[in-house]
């Protein structure tokens, strides 16, 4: 690993939240911190600030271990790697909260018409795409990365940008644990694809048209509570992420249902 990656991924790493604020514009809302860095891309590149565990990164060779690289590497990827491959400009949203399912991301909003929007936030090589998948999307998207499946990240929270959004697989293995690793060759690899399907893709602009769905497929658009713990869900959240709690969009069939199911 070159001497300036380890010198930036460290700090990426070990620095603390609210160091990041003055790499761009801090956005006020209720929850946590939001950093919008407008850099007159048309797409726009998201990763979270917040992890579940802190150590001190270790560095041996190509091998990072520290387990704040959910989501500090895909931070570092969006704020050093990417600008020294070809890729096409990029804005940066850096968000908080990821870790407990209620991204701040769901407070940013922008009069930017981005193309599409994505993050590095994934354990691997592949690509999710949650609920912007549809067939002519993973297609596209297919030919550069293996299209997998996941549950949640910031893209989540950021359908009403109106735009599609890919997470891509940025290397690290062993996330929330204080054995999450990563290879930096792998990331840097991940990165270069990326860039491919960027150059190629970043004037293609992805309509995206948000449609909640409960179990049953009936469309709906109110928001509710944890039947356990009463905490505010995110209206897709099938889990309670602060007591794990299931919950099935339809509060009284889950209330009724949950000692027979579960």
């Amino acid at each position: 690993m070159r001497r300036t990656h380890q010198k930036t991924l460290r700090a990426t790493c070990n620095s603390k939240i609210a160091d990041f604020a003055r790499l761009g514009q801090p956005i006020e809302n209720p929850d946590g911190q939001l950093v919008y860095i407008p850099r007159g891309g048309n797409i726009l590149g998201v990763a979270h600030l917040d992890h579940v565990l802190k150590q001190p990164a270790k560095i041996t060779k190509n091998v990072i271990t520290c387990p704040q690289l959910d989501d500090r590497l895909g931070a570092w990827v969006l704020l050093h790697l990417l600008d020294e491959m070809d890729c096409p400009p990029f804005d940066i949203l850096l968000t908080d909260c990821e870790e407990v399912g209620m991204s701040t991301a769901r407070h940013f909003a922008t009069d930017n018409d981005y193309n599409w929007i994505f993050s590095f936030d994934r354990a691997g090589n592949d690509v999710v795409l949650y609920d912007y998948e549809d067939d002519a999307t993973s297609a596209l998207v297919g030919e550069y990365f293996h299209v997998g499946h996941g549950s949640y990240s910031d893209i989540c929270a950021l359908e009403h940008l109106g735009v599609k959004g890919f997470n891509f697989g940025v290397g690290y293995h062993n996330q929330h644990t204080c054995e999450c690793y990563a290879n930096i060759t792998d990331t840097i690899a991940n990165a270069e694809v990326f860039c491919w399907f960027a150059r190629d893709h970043h004037a293609t602009h992805l309509r995206h048209v948000h449609v909640p769905v409960d179990p049953w497929g009936v469309e709906y658009d109110e928001t509710y509570d944890c039947c356990e713990c009463k905490a505010p869900l995110e209206d897709d959240w099938a889990y309670c992420p602060y007591c794990g709690t299931a919950n099935y969009m339809c509060h009284v069939w889950q209330t009724s249902r949950r000692k027979e199911l579960f």
